[in-house]
C-alpha cells in the first residue's frame, strides 16, 4: 500500500482539493454576481442591467450610450438630458419616465411601454419605437426624423412642433394626437389611424396616407402637396385653406369633408 508521503498520493489529493475548491467558488459567486448587477448599475459601475428593477432610478444627465436595459422596469425613472444613443430599451417599462431633452438617437425602444413619458425636446433620430405603447406622451419639439413607429400606439400624444421628416408610422394609432405646426415631410402614415388628430399648419408635403383613417382630422392651413392618399378615408376632416397642389383625391372617401376652398362635401 502507498504511504501518505508518496508523491503520487499527494498529487492526487491536491488535484481533488483544487477541483472541490473551484466548484465551491463558482457555486458561491454565480448568484451574487447576477444579483449585484443592479447595485453596480446604481453605483455607475456598469450601463448594462437588462430585466432589472430600476423604478425611479435617477440618471439625470448621465452617459448611458449603448446601454443594455432591455426589459428593465424603469417606471418614473429620471433620464432628463441623459445620453442614451444606441441604448437597448427593447420591451422596457418606462411609464411616467422623464426623458426630456434626452439623446436617444438610434435607440431601440421596440415594444416598450412609454405611457405618460415626457420626451420634450428629446432627440430620437432613427430610433426604433415599433409596437411601443406611447399613449399620452409629451413629445413637443422633439426630433423624430426617420424614427420608426410601426404599429405603435400614440393615442392622445402631444407631437406639436416636432420634426419627424421621413418617420414611419405604418399601422400606427395616433387617435386624438396633436401634431400642429410639425414638420412631417415624407412621413409614412400607411394604414395608420389618425381619427380626431390635430394636424393644422403642418408640413405634410409628400406624406403617404395610403389606406389611412384620417377621419375628423384638423388639417387647416397645412401643406399637403404631392401627397399619396390612395384609398384613404378623409371623412369629416377639415382642409380649409390647405395647400393640396399636385395631390389627387380621386378614389378617396371625402364624406362631409371641408375642402381647401371652404366647400363642405355631402355625407
Amino acid at each position: 500500500a502507498r504511504q501518505h508521503g508518496d508523491p503520487e498520493v499527494v498529487m492526487r489529493a491536491l488535484a481533488s482539493f483544487g477541483l472541490a475548491l473551484a466548484v465551491t467558488i463558482t457555486a458561491g459567486t454565480a448568484g451574487p454576481a447576477y444579483a449585484d448587477q443592479r447595485e453596480d448599475f446604481l453605483a455607475g459601475k456598469t450601463n448594462d442591467c437588462p430585466n432589472c428593477d430600476l423604478r425611479q432610478v435617477n440618471r439625470k444627465r448621465g452617459d448611458l450610450t449603448n446601454a443594455n436595459l432591455a426589459g428593465a422596469n424603469l417606471t418614473e425613472a429620471n433620464f432628463h438630458d441623459a445620453r442614451l444613443m444606441g441604448a437597448n430599451l427593447t420591451g422596457a417599462i418606462l411609464v411616467g419616465a422623464n426623458m426630456n431633452k434626452a439623446d436617444l438617437r438610434n435607440a431601440k425602444l421596440a415594444g416598450a411601454d412609454m405611457t405618460d413619458v415626457m420626451i420634450y425636446g428629446a432627440r430620437l433620430t432613427q430610433a426604433d419605437l415599433s409596437n411601443a405603447k406611447m399613449t399620452r406622451v409629451i413629445a413637443r419639439t422633439a426630433d423624430l426624423t426617420r424614427a420608426k413607429f410601426i404599429g405603435a400606439d400614440l393615442s392622445e400624444t402631444d407631437l406639436r412642433q416636432t420634426r419627424m421628416a421621413l418617420a414611419d408610422f405604418t399601422g400606427a394609432t395616433l387617435m386624438r394626437s396633436w401634431m400642429y405646426e410639425s414638420q412631417m415631410r415624407g412621413v409614412n402614415f400607411t394604414r395608420a389611424n389618425l381619427t380626431g388628430a390635430g394636424m393644422a399648419i403642418a408640413d405634410l408635403n409628400q406624406a403617404n396616407f395610403t389606406e389611412a383613417i384620417v377621419v375628423e382630422v384638423d388639417l387647416r392651413k397645412s401643406s399637403i402637396r404631392e401627397a399619396t392618399v390612395a384609398k384613404a378615408d378623409f371623412s369629416r376632416s377639415s382642409m380649409r385653406q390647405a395647400d393640396t397642389a399636385m395631390t389627387s383625391f380621386d378614389g378617396v372617401r371625402l364624406s362631409g369633408t371641408t375642402m381647401p376652398d371652404g366647400t363642405i362635401l355631402p355625407q
